[in-house]
């Protein structure tokens, strides 16, 4: 199976689609409801999916080596251009589970001490 891949160009508009059918349509939702722009988007929804998986996929560097797979990005944005309604839609159910498991934390260090 092929898949199209358009990828951003400098001084470009953002492309519509960049070959990854499961986020671009995540995209798409998040760009109805949230009106906000699509590299924005794109961009956190890809960071997301990095941390879910780093602690599961490991990349073999090609001078040797193993490393978890990770991703560093950085977004610059206008004030009001929705950076944190995104972060908070994207990330909402992992910062969830982190207040969840730092609650639980406490609670068991608690009892131990």
């Amino acid at each position: 199976m092929s898949i199209p891949i358009s990828r951003p160009r400098v001084g470009k508009p953002f492309p519509i689609t960049v070959g990854l059918p499961l986020i671009n349509s995540v995209v798409d939702e998040l760009e109805r409801e949230i009106k906000a722009p699509r590299a924005l988007i794109f961009s956190a929804v890809l960071a997301t999916v990095s941390l879910v998986l780093q602690g599961r996929i490991d990349v073999r560097k090609p001078k040797g080596g193993i490393s978890p797979c990770s991703l560093m990005l950085l977004c610059i944005a206008d004030s009001g251009e929705r950076k944190t309604a995104i972060d908070k839609i994207v990330l909402g159910t992992i910062k969830a589970l982190q207040g969840k498991m730092d609650s639980e934390y406490k609670t068991t260090h608690a009892k131990w001490q």
